[in-house]
């Protein structure tokens, strides 16, 4: 029933990467077992070498020496009776300039809530749920009664994260009404569950005392 269920479906498959043999193989198989179901497959991938690119295309005669140098980001692919595609580039994103530095924790929540005072939308993203906890009860404890604060990650009650989630985007989201100064304390799943926009953003720094 699953199988028959996905027949001649459009399966989209993203992050796909230079995986290492074992699970690169296993997508290899994946995607010639949709391509019988009759499925049309969409890889995404903005890290994928030339060389997985053809394993998936045309294993054997996709790229010539010609296609080498194909610019990023790049539409390419091939037919079900393995008719080659003209590769199309892709209008690439809006150019943007992004100023990166490193402080230590001290230093960041000073900022945060200075850039928050101003009217900015800050975004301060933790590598763990604890560490998120323990940031935004720092940051509550400093903070000035006209900064919104707030928290998100994985552990909530399903009904509340997804409340939170809902309330984020349609603050953060791409159409969203953007409080006027506001701090938001997370996990990583604002990369992979929501889309969101700040004005200032302060990813933890693995490996280093500071961000």
């Amino acid at each position: 029933m699953r199988r028959f269920a996905l027949a001649g479906k459009v399966i989209i498959i993203d992050e796909v990467h230079s995986y290492d043999v074992y699970t690169g193989s296993l997508l290899g198989a994946l995607c010639a077992e949709l391509e019988k179901l009759g499925c049309t497959v969409i890889l995404l991938s903005a890290t994928l070498t030339r060389d997985r690119r053809k394993t998936f295309i045309e294993p054997e005669s996709y790229l010539s020496e010609d296609d080498i140098s194909e610019p990023y980001p790049l539409i390419s692919g091939r037919t079900a009776d393995s008719q080659k595609l003209p590769a199309t580039q892709a209008d690439g994103p809006q150019q943007k300039i992004v100023f990166l530095y490193f402080v230590e924790e001290d230093q960041a929540v000073v900022e945060a809530l200075r850039q928050a005072e101003k009217g900015a939308c800050v975004l301060w993203v933790c590598n763990t749920v604890a560490r998120a906890q323990q940031t935004f009860r720092n940051l509550c404890g400093l903070g000035a009664g006209n900064v919104q604060m707030g928290l998100l990650h994985a552990r909530f009650p399903y009904y509340r994260r997804m409340e939170l989630e809902e309330y984020w985007m349609s603050a953060l989201g791409k159409e969203g009404i953007r409080p006027p100064g506001c701090i938001l304390v997370s996990t990583q799943i604002v990369e992979q569950s929501v889309d969101l926009d700040a004005d200032f953003i302060i990813p933890i720094h693995l490996g280093h005392k500071g961000f």
